[in-house]
């Protein structure tokens, strides 16, 4: 649901134009009208580049809500032998992740074989480049 999947969307897009790949993207099944909204948006968003672009790719919907997507595409990656997930790291970082951990740290360790891409969407850690 948040916003910065769409750098998200992006790393996936330059995946598929310079390794031809297809890109399976699994959308947040949430319950609430703001949430479904904006996941409604992004997949919107995502769905008008990779067709501008031309790449192969698939939407699907997914059955967790945004809290959850991440768990289950890793789940999807494995069961399909998938060669790429990537995923969206944790925005703000609170006393509570300290304790049980950030979900990305989980995810990398039970991805397995899988390489797995977190993009970082605290926009005041980016880089400027010329």
């Amino acid at each position: 649901m948040r916003k910065e999947n769409k750098d998200l969307a992006l790393w996936g897009s330059y995946m598929g134009r310079f390794n031809n790949s297809e890109i399976l993207t699994l959308a947040a099944n949430d319950k609430d009208k703001t949430n479904k909204k904006q996941v409604s948006l992004n997949i919107l968003s995502i769905k008008k580049l990779l067709h501008k672009l031309n790449i192969q790719h698939s939407i699907f919907k997914g059955k967790k809500n945004s809290f959850g997507i991440q768990y289950e595409a890793l789940d999807i990656a494995k069961k399909q032998y998938l060669d790429l997930l990537i995923i969206l790291g944790s925005t703000t970082i609170t006393f509570a992740d300290k304790i049980i951990g950030l979900p990305e740290k989980k995810i990398l360790k039970k991805a397995g074989d899988i390489p797995v891409m977190i993009i970082n969407p605290q926009r005041d850690m980016y880089i400027m480049c010329d």
